[in-house]
């Protein structure tokens, strides 16, 4: 599972890490198995999920703590990262946002939003956190978002709308899978452009020059990183 490999190459080595959202918990028993943790917490929302876990638990001897509990909440203050994947952008922001005090001490927190990703950069950029690694990826043919944040109370801003949209790292590394999600974007706005074509208003007229402009602006942005 390449998503999976992904999130987890970025946990350190020898760390308290919590696993939010853990549900059966294949994140979590993948960082105790390959990271010697110093501890691994599985948290889940659904007491029936961690109970998943907990039962596999029994036949593994891994020593995994299981804490129902909504997000950061109710969490030891001396954990040091934690992995927040599977789940929209909105969630994820929540998430920090429902026990700050966490999110701003933590050393690392791994992320991988499934949607919304210019909306996430945007947030975590005017809330004081970094954003360290930024990488996007292909499992089974499904493009993944890694993001890796920490907060510093800085905040800062990109140059230009496509770093939030694509993520800065993956335009200035040329990451074949962000041009792969960009040309499809673009096969996406043809087809839209295709399904308009002969039909009369005003508003779908506008709404064609836009996607004309906009795909016009996505071919250079992909020329540019093709070269």
């Amino acid at each position: 599972m390449k998503r999976l490999d992904k999130i987890v190459s970025f946990v350190g080595e020898n760390k308290m890490v919590a696993d939010i959202g853990s549900d059966h918990g294949i994140t979590a028993i993948k960082i105790y198995e390959e990271k010697n943790p110093k501890k691994v917490i599985a948290t889940d929302i659904s007491a029936p999920s961690l109970q998943k876990l907990k039962d596999k638990l029994k036949h593994s001897g891994y020593e995994i703590e299981t804490i129902v509990t909504d997000g950061l909440k109710n969490l030891p203050m001396d954990i040091e990262e934690a992995v927040i994947s599977g789940m929209g952008a909105n969630l994820i922001v929540n998430i920090l946002r429902g026990n700050l005090d966490l999110s701003r001490s933590l050393e690392k927190i791994i992320t991988s939003p499934n949607n919304s990703l210019e909306y996430y950069r945007r947030w975590l950029m005017d809330n004081g956190f970094t954003i360290i690694n930024d990488e996007k990826i292909e499992d089974e043919g499904v493009l993944y978002d890694v993001v890796v944040i920490k907060y510093t109370g800085e905040n800062t801003s990109y140059n230009s709308e496509y770093e939030y949209m694509y993520g800065k790292d993956n335009l200035a590394n040329k990451n074949p899978y962000t041009i792969k999600e960009i040309e499809q974007e673009i096969a996406r706005n043809h087809g839209i452009l295709e399904k308009f074509s002969g039909i009369d208003s005003a508003r779908i007229t506008d709404r064609i020059e836009e996607l004309k402009v906009k795909n016009q602006k996505l071919e250079e942005l992909l020329c540019e990183l093709k070269n």
